[in-house]
């Protein structure tokens, strides 16, 4: 699990991590007690040689059991080893309107969702990252929607705990990569990217371009990322899965998954130099996409035609993918029978 960048405390005057004890006697789920709502708890996750199982330990002493309880949005688990060494770090979520704002998104990419009281994976972590700009303008517009109303209204208690959510969220993800962060405004251009940083810009659900080996570019939705590190004599490589547009046959949509490597690079490079990148970071974005769908629409006309009225014929260099998504040029020769399509049938 990631460790977090920096340490991020909410004691004091905010608030103290308290612990309860189950029937047995063991610490179990931290609770909060605080003069103040506090929304991130910082608790020790020690195992236990005796019982041989770990168990939960408030990182502070809790002396006033006089305060009441107050909710949890994010928990933060401190994991020590069998020594009682410090040895990783669980975050999990607990609001569920925090982690509903963070699934919208990956549930439209097929990306795996993040799950109430189940230890946040580092991709999920980045991602909740990502989002951060969109849960800060989430936040801004549920706080629009409280102007007007009163304090006892169902509505402005809604909005109320909405934002008290997502505002938690923001702060803790924010402190946590505050490193990252520093990193990318310490870019020489804000165009540039680190070998390090690239998964700050391949958001799942981004579109972006690239080229194959004829030169023709194209766009691709990105489905997921993986960080591969160093195995042997094989350096660490950033891999990419997207889902690329085309007709297969039946119909036409995301139907052809490729795969995409960027190997370690040192220093700063441009993004437009990456051999696949975000759409958006395209220098003439505008124009390119109407170039894109010109083609497009000239392939769709062409196909039609050669599904229904007639013989084709093409020679000249193709594309072919290997099992393991690697681009191979070719020489085609192909001839397409004509066939004419009338009221579900053919001829």
């Amino acid at each position: 699990m990631s460790k977090p960048e920096t340490e991020p405390t909410l004691n004091g005057a905010n608030g103290t991590v308290a612990t309860e004890k189950d029937a047995d006697g063991e610490v179990s789920a931290p609770v909060l007690r605080a003069t103040e709502p506090v929304a991130i708890a910082h608790v020790d996750k020690i195992f236990d040689k005796k019982g041989q199982k770990f168990k939960y330990v408030k990182t502070h002493r809790d002396r006033d059991h006089t305060k009441k309880h107050s909710r949890l949005v994010i928990v933060v688990y401190r994991v020590f080893s069998a020594h009682g060494v410090p040895a990783d770090q669980e975050i999990v979520i607990r609001g569920e309107i925090l982690c509903d704002a963070l699934n919208s998104k990956l549930k439209q990419t097929q990306s795996k969702t993040i799950t109430l009281d189940v230890p946040l994976e580092k991709v999920q972590l980045q991602h909740f990252y990502r989002e951060r700009l969109s849960l800060r303008e989430l936040s801004n517009d549920v706080a629009r929607s409280k102007c007007g109303l009163e304090s006892d209204d169902p509505i402005f208690k809604k909005a109320t705990e909405k934002i008290f959510q997502l505002d938690a969220g923001i702060k803790f993800i924010t402190d946590h990569y505050s490193i990252t962060a520093k990193k990318i405004e310490s870019l020489s251009e804000p165009a540039n990217i680190t070998f390090e940083l690239l998964w700050t810009i391949f958001s799942p659900g981004v579109l972006a371009y690239t080229t194959n080996l004829l030169g023709e570019a194209s766009i691709v939705r990105i489905r997921s990322y993986i960080e591969e590190p160093a195995k042997g004599d094989k350096p660490p490589e950033f891999v990419i899965k997207a889902d690329h547009i085309d007709y297969n046959g039946r119909r036409y949509g995301y139907t052809i998954e490729n795969k995409f490597i960027i190997p370690i690079f040192p220093g700063e490079i441009a993004i437009t130099s990456l051999p696949i990148y975000p759409f958006q970071a395209h220098p003439e974005p505008e124009r390119e996409r109407d170039r894109l769908i010109n083609r497009a629409e000239k392939a769709l006309k062409l196909n039609d035609k050669a599904l229904r009225l007639h013989l084709q014929e093409y020679k000249g260099h193709a594309i072919t993918l290997t099992n393991d998504y690697k681009e191979v040029k070719f020489n085609e020769l192909s001839r397409l029978n004509a066939l004419r399509i009338y009221n579900g049938g053919q001829e």
